[in-house]
């Protein structure tokens, strides 16, 4: 029989281990979501979304197989805050620099420049609050994803 402390342990490594995979996949669930904002025409959007709905998968089975998941906001933490707050603007002037050096045959849909950046920042912070609002109560579905992603590229 497993004593108390063993079951808390186990418990805080459930979500030590969560919460890690969020912060691994943070990074391409946010290129993703740039590339799709920057180059909002290109033949390679479905391929995106896909993308980022394989790597919220990823979080999705943890959270199932390991019976954990996270709050709200631990989840918003890792997505959004740690990356972006307090730096919003150059962060995600930096992002979209990066995309667009490695994505060098891809044309963008919208003109780059400093309202480009703030209007990103916060189309990517409405998103992961409506994700992590999800991803806490576990009701990530495909319908809520599709509706998410339309508001993301208005």
């Amino acid at each position: 029989m497993r004593t108390f402390r063993q079951v808390i342990l186990e418990m805080s490594f459930r979500s030590k281990f969560i919460k890690q995979r969020v912060i691994d996949l943070e990074h391409e669930i946010n290129n993703h979501l740039t590339k799709i904002f920057v180059f909002g025409k290109s033949t390679s959007l479905h391929h995106w979304e896909k993308e980022i709905i394989n790597h919220i998968e990823k979080i999705n089975v943890d959270v199932k197989t390991r019976k954990k998941r996270l709050s709200f906001d631990t989840y918003y933490e890792c997505l959004y805050k740690n990356p972006f707050e307090h730096n919003e603007i150059e962060h995600t002037k930096r992002k979209v620099n990066f995309i667009l050096a490695i994505e060098e045959d891809e044309i963008p849909t919208v003109t780059i420049n400093s309202s480009l950046y703030t209007k990103l920042h916060l189309k990517i912070k409405e998103f992961h609050l409506e994700l992590s609002k999800l991803l806490s109560k576990n009701e990530f579905y495909f319908d809520k994803w599709k509706q998410m992603m339309r508001e993301f590229v208005k």
